[in-house]
């Protein structure tokens, strides 16, 4: 990597400080928003319980249940027969576990706002805000990478003074730490914040199970982080071939595309619905999926994973090997 790349991408930054200023502006004022957003909504309060009474209403609960289920099971739409069955299972969780509902927070209740849980309850709802500004930002990083000077013809300028290979990796670091430096300080000041209280949640994955607020806030974290140099990777290899503002439409055009099929193929009312219990790890609509599931860092999150990964690297390795051959 050549410093006089680096120190040109400098001076680059300092030429056009206004618009870094203006882009952080609006990010505090999104901030801002979220925050006013937050405080404005009304705080929930953990229901009182009678453990001893709970724990009686549940075995009564879960005995009519299975004679419901055994007896009359032919009678249910499979809507009614799932949503019973699921209620079997918490029961039964409940029961074997000697907790109750009371003791957990519903999966889609994660940024809901709870006495006690205030602050990883913030954390939830900026980490979930906060993904498409992230996402648009890093198109934009990826676009001040090459696109503008390429279509202002002034790119070439710098073939003359420095090796190709050496101009990608400085604009490559660059721009990289400009669109996934701040999604990292969301993930770590989150998980920090999600550890300061909170309590677990509850979801079905293939039976019911407990997450801890901490990993559930991680994964999420850890899933924005990756969507966002997807994206970001994506507009990089597409800044190679076409012009700025085609670059900057195909990527996400091309993931709500996607989403929509999915949605549509799913039968799914919406495009991002938290740990839907039809997810299948080798679905066909493999963003939808990552943005809908909620299971911990399982087989299912690391397939995923992996497979962004291992797309966002394909582009930038096609991206450089574009811009060090192909004719810019």
């Amino acid at each position: 990597m050549n410093k006089r790349v680096l120190r040109y991408e400098t001076r680059r930054i300092a030429v056009y400080k206004k618009y870094f200023i203006f882009a952080a502006g609006v990010l505090i004022l999104f901030a801002l928003c979220l925050f006013i957003f937050f405080a404005m909504k009304e705080t929930k309060t953990i229901q009182d319980f009678d453990r001893a009474v709970l724990t009686e209403q549940y075995r009564a609960d879960a005995e009519t249940y299975k004679k419901y289920l055994a007896e009359s099971g032919e009678e249910f739409t499979p809507a009614q027969y799932e949503n019973m069955s699921y209620k079997l299972e918490e029961l039964e969780f409940f029961l074997s576990t000697d907790t109750v509902q009371y003791d957990y927070i519903q999966i889609e209740e994660y940024m809901d706002k709870y006495k006690g849980c205030e602050v990883s309850a913030f954390c939830f709802l900026v980490c979930e805000a906060s993904l498409y500004p992230f996402m648009a930002i890093s198109v934009v990083c990826a676009l001040w990478a090459f696109s503008f000077e390429k279509s202002g013809g002034i790119l070439k300028n710098l073939f003359q003074g420095c090796d190709r290979r050496k101009i990608f990796d400085g604009k490559l670091l660059i721009s990289a730490a400009l669109a996934l430096g701040l999604p990292l300080l969301v993930l770590l000041f989150g998980t920090i914040g999600t550890a300061c209280n909170g309590m677990d949640f509850l979801i079905h994955d293939g039976g019911v199970k407990v997450m801890d607020n901490v990993e559930l806030f991680a994964q999420l974290g850890l899933r924005n982080f990756v969507l966002i140099l997807f994206m970001y990777a994506a507009t990089m290899f597409c800044t190679t071939f076409f012009k700025p503002m085609i670059s900057a439409f195909v990527p996400p055009m091309a993931i709500i595309i996607t989403g929509l099929i999915g949605m549509i193929a799913t039968g799914a009312r919406s495009m991002v619905l938290l740990n839907m219990h039809d997810f299948e790890a080798f679905n066909a609509f493999p963003v939808v999926g990552f943005l809908n599931y909620a299971g911990g860092f399982d087989y299912v999150f690391a397939i995923l994973a992996v497979l962004h990964f291992l797309a966002a690297a394909a582009f930038l390795i096609a991206a450089r090997a574009r811009f060090i051959h192909g004719d810019l």
